[in-house]
């Protein structure tokens, strides 16, 4: 088995993301409209196919090990997402009720489907979208084979873009098919149109043992062009935005490029394991105490939107931070009572 610690690189990319992910949720933490597009809606829109690749990677290793421990994943994570799904059920009531005006009988409804679709509060969206995602690789490889998947996969990801693209879409026939769609399930963003083919490129990615010819022939030609094609991209949304910013076409090979480079870091780095379970935590929680400031500050209008957004993300990271150290040490001390001669909790 292959040693945890070889991953470090990707452990501390779990903890890079999940600040990017608070920073994409805190508003703006720029009064320059071009400086908040280019960190919100281009770099930290980054994070989340880097999780979907990498949740596919292991899932995929897991899988041709053994069935049963690929399963047991699936039923951990599940049961996470259900926990989860019960803290944030209020904070879900209440958006639902704030920002959709839904008549009280029509909410029960709502937080099912949401369950499944997009979560009952917003950052819940990848869970569903994830396990989605995983079954429906698994199906299309084992059906069809990867280029088959992988086409259908771009096509689908294609079709989910007209969510990022929509301000170009205006008076064409287009916007009619878009309209109605949106009208009812809000956004593309979920394990069909998004994030199907992330899920195939981290098992590609398992499955070639991280081969790949041509990045490893034309590295430099090709991480130079991405690069350019993602800022021309992001130059293109930017002068007319969509409904969101989630379906950058550049994410790609963006994400598989850096995937891979950052699953070729040998070695091991110290506490790096630490960083993974604190960015699990600030993935898991930085919505609380986001929404608890959100509504201690609905009638103060004095701050500037940027520093607000600046406060939003310092308790975005601390209050999740701070949940962590306790429990990592409740941990600790549990495995103390229990082991007397481990070394101390305190």
């Amino acid at each position: 088995m292959e040693n945890k610690t070889r991953y470090a690189a990707l452990d501390i990319m779990q903890f890079i993301c999940a600040i990017m992910v608070v920073i994409v949720h805190v508003g703006t933490i720029t009064d320059k409209p071009f400086h908040h597009f280019f960190i919100k809606s281009m770099v930290c829109r980054v994070a989340v196919p880097l999780y979907f690749i990498t949740s596919a990677y292991f899932y995929r290793k897991k899988m041709i090990r053994s069935s049963e421990k690929a399963q047991k994943w699936i039923s951990n994570f599940t049961k996470k997402y259900l926990v989860l799904s019960i803290v944030y059920l209020p904070f879900g009531f209440c958006w639902l009720t704030q920002k959709l005006y839904l008549e009280l009988w029509k909410i029960p409804i709502a937080l099912i489907i949401g369950l499944f679709y997009s979560g009952v509060f917003y950052h819940l969206w990848y869970f569903p979208a994830l396990l989605l995602s995983l079954f429906l690789g698994s199906k299309l490889i084992k059906s069809l084979g990867y280029k088959s998947s992988f086409l259908i996969a771009i096509i689908l990801y294609f079709v989910g873009s007209g969510e990022t693209y929509y301000g170009y879409l205006k008076d064409t026939f287009l916007e009619t098919v878009y309209r109605p769609f949106f009208s009812v399930f809000i956004t593309t963003k979920n394990g069909l149109f998004f994030g199907i083919i992330f899920v195939l490129i981290g098992f590609y990615i398992s499955d070639t043992q991280n081969k790949l010819p041509l990045l490893k022939k034309y590295k430099k030609r090709i991480v130079v062009s991405v690069v350019v094609i993602w800022v021309m991209e992001g130059t293109i949304i930017y002068q007319n935005q969509g409904l969101d910013k989630n379906f950058l076409l550049s994410l790609i090979p963006l994400g598989t490029i850096i995937f891979s480079t950052l699953l070729k870091i040998k070695g091991s780095l110290k506490y790096s394991q630490k960083f993974q379970k604190i960015g699990q935590s600030i993935y898991f929680f930085h919505m609380i105490p986001i929404e608890i400031f959100n509504f201690l500050i609905r009638d103060y209008k004095d701050l500037a939107a940027s520093k607000l957004g600046i406060i939003r993300l310092i308790i975005g990271l601390i209050c999740p931070l701070i949940y962590f150290l306790i429990t990592d040490k409740a941990s600790i001390c549990k495995k103390q009572l229990r082991y007397p001669d481990a070394n101390r909790c305190l």
